[in-house]
């Protein structure tokens, strides 16, 4: 005889019992849906039965208790015809089960091992704790940066959602903001407020580097500290020393070119911070090209997350629980938008996602009128060779002194030319001639010449070796 019942992702059907390969399918039903193990039952739904019935229906409840503590399943015999089957009915757990250490989980109709970023995943859904949550036994609240911790307060009262403790009680902003369990510091409050999170989280830092081309690396950046400051920190690096904003004139009217909307970078950066898996040894890295600003951070993604259909992700949602009391993010689940309407608002394509394994990759791309004041600049500069190949090296230069880097064609007389070059080097000291040429879109025989009456005008001199040569304005000039 054959049942009408059909095995499906709550329906599994074995002829025999067998404790070391059954008690897995009971840890991988109850780790998903919960669900029926029929035992007597071959694959296509005819009943064999079985001869040890009544034994079995000893054991295997106690074998069940023995192996997971769980004393909820149902075991019981059915009768058809000269026929008995054991039908088992495995409640859904709401804690992660082993079984011998090992995490199995019904997917469809098969039983798969839980392992890796999944099986934090799962402990996270299961016990209601993320990985930022748990304590750390060797640090204490005194340990803290009293920095950091004054940083938020400042920016947690301009929010003022932060009501009816002391921001000055070290202990009371912690305990409102969860970050203290059982007297301990959770590994969050580590992260976002001691002065050295990697001495305990080696990995615990945003690498930056400036690109010419996948290969070729220009120059990076490696940014450390508390979480809590190292988001604005990291972008203001990325709208200074990494960014090139363009200057162009309308006759009389000066207009000024960013590559990318400061509020997309901001809510980018904030995003990889909450988001970021830190437990996984990869830090999250950032790379800036000609026409590409790409954020890359290993996240741990659910079964069936998708970039174009999910929801919001809270792998660490005590740090950005904190994010939110300081104002860096509103509410979760709007960063999105906000970096789309953004993008769109300033011209820019829109922000671009791709997943490779457990990292996220996130790209924002400049505008149209920017690509073509970049290329009209270069052009503007292929007059001297040298320039040309100085372009990508220090395209960040013009935006870290100030966004001098006027693009017109023309330029300047060579007294305005020379007293820009004073102003830029009071700011910046370290300017090589290359990279002054980019800011003044003028050649480097050009700088140089200017540079050498300067000095022998009394105006200008410097110090230090050739690769580390600082330049000296004279203030009686």
């Amino acid at each position: 005889m054959k049942l009408s019942l059909h095995e499906r992702h709550n329906v599994e059907f074995k002829e025999n019992w067998n404790s070391t390969e059954l008690l897995k399918w009971v840890c991988g039903m109850a780790n998903a849906y919960g669900g029926r193990l029929l035992i007597g039952i071959r694959d296509d739904g005819e009943v064999i039965g079985l001869t040890n019935w009544k034994k079995l229906l000893e054991d295997i409840p106690n074998e069940i208790v023995s192996a997971f503590g769980m004393y909820d399943a149902d075991v019981s015999d059915i009768h058809i015809e000269d026929k008995t089957y054991i039908e088992i009915v495995i409640p859904k757990s709401k804690e992660t089960l082993d079984y011998k250490g090992v995490v199995y989980r019904r997917i469809g109709s098969t039983l798969q091992v839980v392992k890796g970023g999944a099986l934090l995943l799962r402990v996270m859904e299961k016990g209601n704790l993320s990985w930022d949550t748990y304590t750390m036994e060797e640090i204490s609240i005194e340990d803290l940066d009293e920095n950091s911790l004054a940083f938020f307060r400042e920016e947690a009262a301009k929010t003022r959602k932060l009501s009816g403790i002391s921001l000055f009680d070290r202990r009371a902003i912690l305990s409102e903001l969860n970050l203290i369990r059982d007297e301990k510091l959770t590994r969050a409050a580590v992260l976002l407020f001691h002065s050295s999170p990697s001495e305990f989280f080696p990995c615990s830092y945003v690498q930056v580097g400036r690109f010419r081309s996948e290969a070729d690396i220009l120059y990076q950046d490696i940014l450390k500290g508390p979480l809590i400051t190292l988001g604005n920190r990291v972008i203001d690096l990325l709208l200074t020393k990494y960014g090139h904003n363009l200057i162009s004139f309308d006759q009389t009217t000066r207009h000024e070119t960013a590559p990318y909307p400061e509020e997309a970078i901001r809510e980018a950066v904030f995003n990889a911070l909450m988001h970021c898996d830190w437990s996984s040894g990869q830090p999250i890295t950032i790379k800036v090209y000609d026409y590409k600003l790409e954020i890359n951070n290993r996240a741990i993604l659910p079964a069936g997350w998708r970039i174009d259909n999910h929801s919001s992700l809270h792998i660490n949602p005590l740090i950005s629980n904190t994010f939110m009391y300081a104002g860096f993010v509103e509410r979760f689940g709007t960063g999105i938008p906000k970096m789309i309407r953004a993008c769109r608002a300033e011209g820019n394509p829109e922000p671009e996602y791709s997943i490779f394994g457990s990292t996220i990759s996130f790209s924002l791309r400049p505008s149209e009128k920017y690509r073509l004041l970049l290329n009209a600049h270069r052009k503007t500069n292929a007059e001297d060779a040298n320039v040309a190949n100085v372009g990508n090296d220090v395209a960040n230069v013009g935006n870290d002194v100030g966004g001098e880097n006027n693009i017109e064609r023309g330029g300047l007389t060579p007294q305005e030319r020379r007293n820009h070059i004073l102003e830029l080097l009071e700011r910046r000291s370290d300017l090589s001639p290359g990279e002054l040429a980019v800011i003044l879109s003028v050649s480097v025989r050009t700088i140089e010449r200017d540079i050498a009456w300067l000095r022998k005008s009394g105006h200008l001199q410097d110090e230090g070796s050739l690769r580390a040569k600082q330049w000296i304005v004279l203030k009686d000039r």
